[in-house]
């Protein structure tokens, strides 16, 4: 099948300890920071990064947790999605019917 698309996500970060004496970026400080504010919230998406620390840069956000997990800082887990779409084919099929389907009509129609 056509247009099988895999993607892997960064699904969750957590804080696993204190700041130390760790040399970290000002992103990722800011990152931390907004982690240990919040308290309650113990798992962190790519979109609840960008908006505790008001990113626009999913780049950036995915750096500074990165940086946090490497420090020993928070724990990553992955999730890895399949999306499945028609390709071509597949949405001629859908908006006219499958080929097969069609001449099975036709031929019991003649």
């Amino acid at each position: 099948m056509s247009g099988v698309v895999e993607e892997k996500v960064m699904t969750c970060i957590r804080l696993e300890a204190s700041m130390g004496s760790h040399s970290l970026s000002n992103p990722q400080r800011r990152l931390l920071r907004a982690m240990q504010e919040s308290g309650a919230q113990t798992t962190w998406s790519i979109t609840s990064i960008l908006e505790e620390c008001e990113w626009n840069d999913q780049a950036q956000a995915a750096g500074a947790a990165l940086g946090l997990v490497e420090a020993g800082f928070a724990d990553v887990e992955e999730k890895s999605t399949v999306k499945w779409t028609l390709g071509p084919e597949g949405k001629a099929a859908l908006e006219h019917g499958l080929l097969e389907a069609r001449l099975w009509t036709w031929l019991s129609n003649a």
